[in-house]
C-alpha cells in the first residue's frame, strides 16, 4: 500500500517571489500553469481559474484526489499524454498569467506564449538551468520585457507581454 502524500499548499518558492506574484493576480484571473502541485491550490484560492497540465500519471492522480477531496472547482487538472513533448495548445483561450514549473519547459515557453492576454505575465522557475536558455532566449527575442527575476536556489524570471 502506498503511503499518502502530504501536498504543500503553496509554491516551492521563495516568500518573495510568492509575493511578487500574488502582486500580478487577482479573483478575476485565470492562470496556465505547467506542471501541478501546490502551487495549484495557492492559485486556485485566488484566481477565478486555473488550468494545470501534469506529465507524471501518479502525481496526477494524488492530484487530483485532492483536488475532489477538497472540493476545488475552479482548478481543470490535465494529464496529456503529447505534453511536454509537444507543449501547451489551447486555441482560443488566454490566459493573465502562466506559470512554468514543469517538464518540457523550453518547448512550453515556445507554445503557451501565444496564450498570454497583452500585459500578462510569464513566470519561469527554475530560470538558472543552462537547459532553459533557448527558451529564455526565445522571450527576449520576441520583445517582451522581463520586468522581474529572483536569484538563489534556481531562480525565477518574469515577463510581462507587450
Amino acid at each position: 500500500m502506498k503511503r499518502p502524500i502530504k501536498i504543500r499548499e503553496r509554491p516551492w518558492l521563495k516568500p518573495d517571489v510568492i509575493s511578487y506574484i500574488d502582486s500580478l493576480i487577482g479573483i478575476d484571473s485565470e492562470v496556465l500553469e505547467a506542471g501541478a502541485g501546490g502551487s495549484t491550490f495557492w492559485f486556485a484560492a485566488r484566481v477565478r481559474r486555473v488550468i494545470s497540465y501534469e506529465n507524471n500519471r501518479d502525481w496526477h492522480e494524488t492530484m487530483n484526489a485532492k483536488i475532489i477531496k477538497d472540493g476545488f472547482k475552479n482548478i481543470e487538472l490535465i494529464f496529456d499524454k503529447k505534453y511536454p513533448k509537444e507543449g501547451i495548445k489551447r486555441p482560443g483561450e488566454s490566459f493573465d498569467l502562466i506559470f512554468i514549473d514543469g517538464r518540457g519547459r523550453v518547448k512550453t515557453m515556445k507554445t503557451v506564449y501565444q496564450l498570454l492576454k497583452p500585459d500578462g505575465h510569464l513566470v519561469l522557475d527554475d530560470s538558472t538551468r543552462r537547459r532553459y536558455r533557448s527558451g529564455i532566449n526565445f522571450l527576449n527575442g520576441i520583445g517582451w520585457k522581463r520586468v522581474a527575476e529572483f536569484s538563489g536556489d534556481e531562480g525565477t524570471l518574469v515577463w510581462r507581454k507587450p
